[in-house]
């Protein structure tokens, strides 16, 4: 994972700790996650644990829980959980896993292959550490879907507005780029796992966001209400494209 994506997340813990747990997006994708993990046993490797979150209900399932993630303060926040629930914590890249070929029943990974300095690597790694049988249930961003194209477009056109100002200052322009590098169609995240050696097993769409940018931000109360009630959308054909992300379950091919 790239520096300056592990100092965001330093500098978001706080955040993470006492309030990713209520937000929407956190909700919409776990309750996803959970139901294409469903019940089991056997270890369960949680990356981009934060504080982890997921942890009493993958436990709750039947599986042992390992969090993992790139920020020790994240898992520091997860200590009393990790105690709880007899579970560990590893400090890791998921791009080079710290673990044995065919180590755990399943992975799962929210929200975080995005950030990924090598998408590749890391889907490789996960199939590696994978046992016979294991899956793994991912959630990503739909790159495809409305409220993300209005985000793309409205953040170019504030950047060409703001370079139009520096230059009518007489000021060097600045470069404009976000911490995500990987934000594909849900095709192109199906081809990268494809050519990492997974096939997928089902998938879905979540966190409906129907008010595109601007109008979202202007009101975000009301986006984000209005969003829960479409919520059930993303499960009929014509509407999935209103997630604004993409949930896999993979196997091994």
């Amino acid at each position: 994972m790239r520096p300056e994506v592990v100092a965001e997340f330093r500098a978001a813990t706080e955040y993470y700790h006492k309030e990713r747990h209520l937000s929407r997006s956190f909700r919409a994708q776990s309750a996803k996650l959970l139901a294409l993990l469903g019940q089991g046993s056997g270890v369960v490797l949680d990356i981009g644990a934060g504080p982890a979150l997921l942890g009493p209900a993958i436990v709750s399932l039947g599986y042992d829980y390992i969090a993992m993630d790139m920020v020790l303060e994240m898992l520091r926040g997860a200590s009393g959980i990790l105690l709880e629930h007899r579970a560990a914590m590893v400090v890791a890249d998921a791009e080079a896993l710290p673990f044995a070929d065919r180590s755990f029943a399943a992975v799962t990974a929210m929200g975080v292959l995005e950030y990924m300095s090598n998408l590749s690597q890391a889907l490789v790694e996960i199939n590696r550490v994978l046992a016979p049988g294991g899956v793994a249930i991912v959630t990503v961003p739909h790159g495809s879907a409305p409220y993300r194209r209005s985000c793309y477009a409205w953040r170019r056109l504030k950047a060409a507005a703001k370079r139009l100002l520096l230059r009518r200052e007489g000021e060097p322009s600045a470069s404009v780029s976000g911490t995500m590098k990987y934000v594909p169609t849900p095709r192109r995240w199906r081809e990268e796992a494809a050519k990492a050696g997974f096939d997928v097993a089902a998938d879905g769409f979540c966190n409906c966001q129907v008010l595109p940018e601007p109008l979202a931000s202007l009101s975000p109360g009301f986006a984000q209400r209005l969003g829960a009630v479409m919520e059930p959308a993303c499960l009929v054909r014509p509407m999935r494209a209103l997630g604004t992300q993409y949930v896999m379950k993979l196997v091994r091919a």
